[in-house]
């Protein structure tokens, strides 16, 4: 538990006496806060990407990080479909799918994931980007091997950060 908590930016207090037994209180920074960071890590290039202006397809489930997400997208120059999960986000695609260059879906939501989601979309579109995110320490390394023009991205975000990966993937040769 120490390692996802810790993972996840937060920390562990815990209070014990004997004869009363333990308390155990989990601390977490806000999913905005988490989900894109300004400040650059180590070793983070603070050289801009590229302006995009392209079509991104987002998909996740927490409001705020969705909010977050499309935020640094068009502030980056890209127009951006949000959708809260994979149902909205299929509905939205059937109705814009032609304009459509990347899936930017995360992986673990209610209902279908975004792996499921992105195998939808991939028999429609075949071309499509597709970048899975997610905040658990899980990869999806069999579909990303079943497809070469889908990456991984651990969550949080740092906003240079994604809008760099973002540029990398759709000027990608498939």
């Amino acid at each position: 538990m120490h390692a996802i908590v810790t993972q996840a930016g937060g920390h562990i207090r815990v209070v014990s006496a004997p004869g009363k037994g333990s308390r155990f209180d989990l601390y977490f920074p806000s999913a905005a806060s988490v989900a894109l960071q300004s400040t650059p890590a180590d070793g983070d290039s603070e050289v801009p990407a590229k302006a995009g202006s392209e079509t991104v397809l987002l998909v996740e489930d927490q409001d705020r990080v969705r909010a977050g997400i499309a935020e640094a997208l068009k502030h980056g120059g890209y127009k951006v479909l949000a959708a809260r999960h994979a149902e909205e986000a299929l509905k939205l695609f059937h109705d814009h799918q032609d304009d459509i260059h990347l899936l930017l879906t995360d992986m673990v939501m209610p209902g279908l994931g975004g792996d499921q989601l992105a195998e939808q979309i991939l028999q429609f579109r075949p071309d499509i980007r597709v970048m899975f995110m997610s905040g658990y320490n899980l990869r999806p390394i069999g579909f990303l091997r079943r497809i070469s023009n889908a990456v991984f991205t651990e969550k949080p975000l740092k906003p240079a950060m994604l809008l760099r990966s973002v540029r990398e993937l759709l000027d990608r040769v498939a």
